[in-house]
């Protein structure tokens, strides 16, 4: 993967669509030479990912990723600003 100033070559390759499997997008990554932390990538994964959504699934590893049960309280938030709406969740975890 090569990096200029302003922009990323990365050497992609896309196949075409499998008609007989079910919806997705499957992706993967070969020739990395970076170390991963898998335990990282996972927390990132379940972080930023909607890995709740319906239908939706993301694999690590062949190893479906999923929430794990953290004690503690959602707050929903929803409020207007002279920006525009914000909306999220705080979430307070017990230890």
């Amino acid at each position: 993967m090569g990096k200029s100033k302003d922009k990323w070559h990365i050497p992609l390759e896309i196949k075409e669509a499998d008609y007989h499997l079910k919806d997705g997008t499957k992706v993967t990554l070969r020739g990395v030479t970076k170390k991963f932390n898998l335990g990282d990538v996972e927390r990132r994964i379940i972080e930023t990912v909607p890995i709740k959504a319906p239908n939706f699934s993301v694999y690590l590893n062949n190893r479906k990723i999923s929430v794990r049960f953290v004690p503690g309280h959602r707050i929903p938030f929803l409020e207007g600003t002279e920006y525009g709406i914000v909306y999220g969740e705080i979430i307070i975890i017990l230890n």
